[in-house]
């Protein structure tokens, strides 16, 4: 498994060789960097599309996600502020606030049936 893992990982990075702008194939490439038990080279990944693409909120949803994963709360919940920042109606980011308040207690989930 591993080295299917970094057979993606390398057809990703030679995509990105020809474009640096494939955002789908620099998604790939983390994808198999965390497959591979590699994320810290996943987290550098994502870093570096936040760094190109600062006005997505896709790659700070996912570091988000991925600190999340880490069990980093306040990291989390501070990609989300930034993507909020850049797009305050973006669910994602909203959903990453929502799970950290739930993990941290703050918030109840109650579920109720509708009458009839």
């Amino acid at each position: 498994m591993i080295a299917r893992g970094q057979a993606a990982e390398e057809y990703f990075n030679s995509a990105l060789e020809q474009d640096k702008g494939l955002l789908d194939a620099a998604y790939g490439g983390i994808r198999a960097r965390e497959r591979s038990g590699n994320h810290a080279a996943a987290l550098s990944a994502i870093n570096q599309l936040v760094v190109h693409f600062p006005t997505s909120t896709a790659p700070l949803i996912e570091k988000a996600r991925h600190q999340l994963a880490l069990h980093e709360w306040e990291q989390a919940v501070e990609s989300a502020t930034r993507a909020l920042a850049i797009d305050s109606n973006c669910l994602h980011a909203l959903q990453v606030s929502v799970d950290v308040e739930r993990i941290r207690g703050r918030i109840e989930i109650k579920f109720f049936s509708l009458p009839g």
